[in-house]
């Protein structure tokens, strides 16, 4: 078992998944936490056909099989809560929402 990673920086995870590639054992799944490591992870796990499983990852956008084929996650993915965030919108009668977000991939779909 290799060193658990706590922090969410892509660099840092891509780097984990290259010297893990490169030293034995092989591997067959490597696990990530949060969306934006696991976009940059899943990416690159692609070319060696490697499965990736997200435990904590709710990007929607890791839902496209064509550029994640091997990404796999036991977390939903955010748009899950849009139907939640429809009806409470209705609920207070609200007509003009506005949402503030980050520029991330990890906020769009």
């Amino acid at each position: 078992m290799d060193q658990v990673i706590k922090t969410c920086l892509p660099g840092l995870g891509t780097k984990k998944l290259y010297e893990l590639l490169y030293n034995e054992p092989t591997k067959i799944m490597v696990l990530t936490g949060c969306s934006i490591v696991s976009t940059f992870v899943a990416q690159a796990a692609k070319m060696w056909n490697l499965i990736v499983l997200g435990y904590g990852s709710s990007s929607p956008a890791l839902s496209h099989r064509e550029r994640f084929p091997t990404f796999f996650r036991t977390h939903p993915s955010a748009t899950l809560h849009n139907p939640t965030r429809v009806k409470l919108c209705q609920k207070f009668g609200w007509k003009r929402i506005a949402t503030i977000q980050e520029t991330q991939e990890l906020f769009t779909s």
